[in-house]
């Protein structure tokens, strides 16, 4: 089991290491290939099912945090990747070994700089009714829970959508 969830880990990071600086765009490093990226994760995702690994996914976090600490290569994944195969050799014990106030300040500064991301620096690059859908989304989702967050969300856009579309009028709908 360790050897399995060791092995979908170090896929998972190699999936991220190749995506890692196309997944912030609200900070505008790069465009993101949609295409390539899931194509790249459903092959991964191929090969993890054929070893019985647990399927791979991106990890916005991660990619947040390689970037705040100012990784400009692909040092920051490997890392991640050996950590996780010294867990499965050594066992839990190792884990111990990490400080709980550093594991705990870490997780708070990435809540707190991606939260600043979308309540304070979307302010300027969103529009109004965007931004208050950004921001009902982290409410509800704070308060209510995420899936709540987010269904919120695509209902107020979907509702949004509709009104914008009759406003203008849609050719061919008479």
């Amino acid at each position: 089991m360790g050897l399995k969830l060791c092995s979908s880990h170090c896929q998972t990071a190699l999936i991220r290491n190749g995506a890692r600086s196309e997944l912030t765009p609200l900070k505008g490093y790069q465009n993101i290939d949609s295409d390539r990226e899931l194509k790249v994760a459903g092959i991964a995702n191929l090969a993890i099912g054929l070893g019985g690994g647990i399927l791979s996914y991106h990890s916005l976090s991660k990619s947040v945090l390689a970037q705040k600490l100012g990784s400009q290569t692909r040092l920051a994944t490997l890392v991640g990747a050996a950590v996780f195969i010294a867990a499965a050799a050594l066992g839990s014990s190792f884990l111990a070994c990490f400080p709980k106030a550093v594991l705990g300040g870490l997780l708070l500064f990435l809540g707190l700089s991606l939260l600043g991301e979308w309540v304070y620096s979307a302010w300027s690059r969103l529009s109004t009714t965007d931004y208050l859908i950004v921001q009902v989304v982290w409410v509800v989702s704070g308060t209510a829970g995420f899936l709540q967050g987010l269904s919120l969300g695509w209902l107020i856009a979907a509702v949004l959508l509709l009104m914008r579309q009759r406003n203008w009028g849609v050719k061919g709908t008479r």
